[in-house]
């Protein structure tokens, strides 16, 4: 009997995270009911696959050179887990990293070229006025400028009348069934109200075959969900090119902290009308992917319903100048919060330092006495 390969491509924003978090807690768990999910290998980061994908797309982490460590190269981290593959007892392995969606279904493919396997994808996708919102604020605050083309709206505007976008799902799920095999592609649109008990855990596990049994470990994972107004902020600290990208990590990690200290306000960026005109742009894709992939005759991939595009709406007007103020100052006070913990912690050590040696001065001076009672 041949091996199974499931292959969990994301899409990226469909929860991966939560589910790569819940595979790592119960990967022995997965492994005792047949189900290995590898993570001994350098192709393995963070609680996923991450480093055997971003060994293929070229997208390395600030911290990796594939060069001076061959460990993280393509062809090391493919030997490792064609290796590990071969070695385990289990008929079922688990892959996943959003990056392998970003990945050529051909070199995704030759990862596993002429093992005796079965392949199968499973791709989460997500209504994409939805997806092109969160990964915005995604962008936003990993400081990836380059990614969302300095404004929300120059943003989707580009990605959309870029057919070769990652948005457009239909362009490559059907490059990876041509790859794969169509009858191994596994579409789950990214619905509550689709998935298996209206739970994502429970819909993955359920295409394993697997149930979700008392004995599995809760993933506690949350992605934050940030107000739009503190997207607001961070975009203007991207603005500022005298940072290096560093430095403005570093600034918006402090940022995060903001939505406790004041009230910051959330807003939908996209109006009912401008969703509906989103929609309408990828309308033949989704109806592509649902009748080709999921056997829907409607063409229906989505079950949510459609915004009405006369729905009151308020547009964001944007920050003010009291509030960007406001933020400014609520940041000093933090950090000088923080600043005097950190004296007080000195303090504190300082005066244990010099209980130290006042207790070793002590201990010096009887040990002293007892030497010379001991000569005498």
């Amino acid at each position: 009997m041949m091996k199974t390969v499931y292959i969990h491509i994301g899409t990226p924003k469909t929860g991966s995270t939560n589910l790569q978090t819940f595979f790592k807690l119960n990967k022995t768990l997965l492994k005792q009911k047949g189900v290995y999910y590898p993570a001994e290998g350098s192709y393995y980061y963070n609680n996923a696959h991450h480093i055997l994908a971003r060994a293929f797309n070229g997208d390395y982490y600030h911290w990796m050179d594939p060069q001076r460590e061959p460990k993280y190269s393509q062809e090391w981290c493919t030997t490792q887990i064609r290796e590990h593959i071969n070695q385990t007892a289990c008929q079922k392995i688990l892959l996943s990293a959003e990056g392998f969606w970003y990945v050529s279904a051909k070199e995704l493919r030759g990862i596993f070229d002429n093992m005796p396997l079965v392949c199968k994808i499973i791709v989460y996708l997500r209504r994409q006025d939805h997806r092109l919102v969160s990964a915005y604020n995604q962008n936003v605050k990993q400081c990836r400028k380059e990614r969302y083309h300095d404004h929300f709206e120059n943003f989707i505007k580009i990605e959309i009348e870029n057919k070769n976008s990652s948005f457009y799902h239909y362009p490559r799920i059907t490059k990876l069934a041509k790859a794969f095999g169509k009858e191994n592609i596994i579409v789950r649109p990214f619905e509550k109200q689709q998935w298996y008990h209206q739970n994502l855990i429970e819909d993955f596990l359920n295409i394993l075959g697997l149930p979700l049994t008392q004995d599995f470990e809760k993933a506690e994972y949350r992605n934050e969900s940030l107000p739009y107004e503190l997207i607001s902020l961070m975009e203007l600290l991207n603005q500022q090119s005298h940072l290096e990208r560093g430095q403005q990590l570093k600034f918006s990690g402090r940022l995060r902290n903001l939505p406790l200290e004041m009230e910051l306000q959330n807003y939908d960026p996209l109006s009912p009308q401008l969703r509906r005109e989103i929609l309408d742009c990828f309308q033949a894709d989704n109806e592509a992917v649902a009748r080709e992939y999921l056997g829907r005759k409607d063409g229906q991939l989505f079950y949510e319903p459609l915004p009405d595009r006369d729905a009151p709406w308020e547009p964001y007007s944007g920050l003010s100048i009291e509030k960007v103020a406001k933020a400014t100052v609520k940041i000093w006070q933090l950090e000088e919060k923080k600043r005097q913990n950190l004296l007080r912690q000195i303090d504190t050590l300082t005066q244990d330092i010099q209980s130290e040696k006042t207790v070793n001065q002590t201990l010096e001076l009887e040990n002293q006495t007892l030497i010379d009672l001991l000569i005498k």
